[in-house]
């Protein structure tokens, strides 16, 4: 699943393309990825400057205000701290959270 590109605060939601919509045990997850990314449209570009300043981990941490973004937040702070410097580490990372 594509999950951190929409999880990511600073990426433009008009530009995601989900290949595993069909998954239904992710239903959930999905619905409240496409109300944040609803919410990502309508923010004004003053909003998303200041997004620009702060690292996507930082954002939700700050951002869990309603129950979808508190979800949401867990799921980004499993994707988001998987390591990108070593194939084997982030494949490793990938296996045991069933990604």
């Amino acid at each position: 699943m594509g999950i951190a590109y929409p999880l990511d605060p600073n990426t433009d939601p008009n530009t995601f393309i989900d290949t595993d919509e069909a998954d239904r045990s992710n239903k959930p997850i999905i619905g409240y990825l496409y109300s944040f990314a609803t919410e990502k449209r309508a923010w004004p570009p003053e909003a998303k400057r200041n997004n620009e300043e702060e690292a996507p981990r930082h954002w939700w941490e700050s951002h869990r205000v309603t129950p979808a973004h508190d979800a949401l937040f867990h799921l980004a702070d499993l994707v988001l701290s998987i390591p990108t410097s070593s194939s084997s580490s982030s494949e490793r990372a990938w296996t045991i959270h069933s990604f």
